[in-house]
């Protein structure tokens, strides 16, 4: 990797990713990122002398998670584009990354599901609201970010569908949400702030039988504010029901 300190005058050399590089952005003088197309992140905070690699995450039904064009907005969020999600009836649908702690975590907001798009190439932003990508845009940052996953804890069928209370409550930055479903269902949870704005939405990536079921949600990821949240359950699109929870930092 070259640098010049002159306006392109001259250059010199400070240091090696060991890659074949995409796109190199850097925030200020020590920090930057870098793409290789290797399903990662670089991330330099000593001007290109040393480089930590933060991996895309492999889950969520991400089936193609190299990411090759990306957007800094400032030292904590940066979009990405390149990636699909999918769907529990096997549909292939573009997703863009969101990072909102300067890329070492990663979740990704899905942008429309009725579209035909398995990739969206491309992305800018003129403000931390306002982007684009491929035949997209936004005006409110992309909406909500899914984050997490949901497992099982029992498969025994349930008597009834219920959403518990998280524990711990109030918590900082995680917690735990649980839940009992009596069908075959597409579940998911939305959390909302005090606003009702939908600020996360967690996913299962499959059709989940019945069961209790749990997903453990982490704010700091979100980088999220404290403060009164919602939490519903949504099963087959119908919200079954809501919680109050407190996070503290």
């Amino acid at each position: 990797m070259y640098k010049t300190t002159n306006s392109g005058a001259s250059w010199f050399q400070v240091g090696s990713t060991g890659y074949s590089i995409h796109q190199l952005e850097f925030i200020n003088e020590n920090t930057g990122f870098a793409t290789y197309g290797g399903g990662a992140m670089l991330k330099t905070t000593t001007g290109g002398l040393n480089w930590i690699q933060y991996n895309m995450p492999n889950a969520f039904g991400v089936v193609l998670n190299d990411i090759k064009n990306f957007k800094i907005i400032d030292s904590n969020t940066i979009y990405g584009d390149r990636a699909t999600r999918q769907f529990p009836n096997g549909r292939l649908k573009g997703i863009i990354w969101k990072s909102t702690n300067g890329g070492i975590n990663w979740g990704f907001q899905q942008p429309d599901t009725n579209s035909l798009y398995q990739l969206y190439l491309g992305i800018e932003f003129a403000d931390s609201l306002a982007g684009w990508s491929s035949n997209i845009r936004t005006t409110n940052g992309g909406g909500p970010i899914i984050i997490n996953e949901i497992f099982p804890i029992n498969t025994e069928t349930p008597k009834g569908y219920t959403l518990y209370q998280n524990y711990p409550n109030p918590f900082n930055p995680q917690t735990t949400i649980s839940f009992s479903i009596t069908k075959k269902s597409y579940v998911n949870i939305k959390i909302y702030d005090l606003m009702g704005k939908e600020v996360i939405k967690i996913y299962a990536n499959e059709f989940l039988e019945a069961g209790i079921y749990k997903t453990v949600l982490n704010f700091g990821n979100a980088n999220l504010s404290s403060g009164i949240y919602f939490y519903s359950l949504y099963s087959d699109g119908e919200r079954v029901d809501s919680k109050k929870m407190l996070m503290l930092k």
